[in-house]
């Protein structure tokens, strides 16, 4: 479920805007294990490795934006503030809070070119299934548990592009670096002669490259 409002107004030098963003979602995840009779064709479930789980995620968001123009220039500069709870089966709610700015700019060469240069930075909640506090079933010596307590991961990403487009080409090329701390990574431990591999938070990722297209 989701509701958002939106609101905009023209300034002297661009445009303002703001808005709110209400969502609650709710992730039902089953697994079943069972061992069938090749005789009969009757299942038997394991119960040690058979579970249901909700995950429910509600979050409150309040943005701001103002785009402003100067000759060839042009910004946009944003601020998101969100509050968000999750909770993992009957547990009690865990909270986090986040402010992540943006900054996008523009530089137009002439009507045909422009270079673009973005700064922005995001929180990116786990994956429901990572958050399975109970056992599920790979094979006899690999078992699986997830960590309900699995926090999000906090993101930076930069892009620096540039366009241009002719009377028969228009084409492009954008280089990124993107920076993620708190990622979350497998821990593996052993439970006797079987592999228990199960998530942490703590890891940190790093990505650069170049994307670019040409039509």
């Amino acid at each position: 479920d989701q509701a958002t409002l939106d609101w905009s107004r023209a300034g002297a030098h661009g445009q303002w805007g703001a808005g709110l963003d209400l969502r609650h979602q709710a992730d039902a995840i089953d697994n079943a294990q069972a061992s069938i009779d090749p005789a009969t064709g009757i299942a038997t479930q394991d119960h040690a490795t058979t579970n249901a789980y909700t995950v429910t995620t509600t979050s409150a968001a309040a943005w701001v934006t103002d785009q402003v123009r100067f000759g060839k220039w042009e910004a946009l500069l944003g601020g998101r503030a969100a509050r968000t709870a999750l909770r993992v089966a009957a547990e009690r709610p865990t909270y986090w809070r986040a402010f992540d700015p943006s900054l996008h700019l523009k530089f137009a060469f002439d009507e045909d070119a422009e270079a673009t240069f973005a700064l922005r930075r995001s929180l990116q909640m786990p994956d429901p299934r990572d958050l399975n506090p109970f056992t599920t079933y790979v094979d006899a010596r690999n078992v699986g548990r997830g960590n309900p307590g699995l926090g999000p991961q906090r993101v930076t990403s930069w892009e620096l592009g540039t366009h241009a487009s002719g009377s028969h080409v228009d084409g492009g090329v954008t280089a990124f670096y993107r920076a993620a701390r708190n990622t979350v990574f497998d821990a593996r431990s052993l439970a006797g002669a079987v592999l228990v591999t199960s998530k942490e938070n703590g890891g940190q990722a790093r990505s650069a490259g170049v994307t670019g297209a040409i039509d």
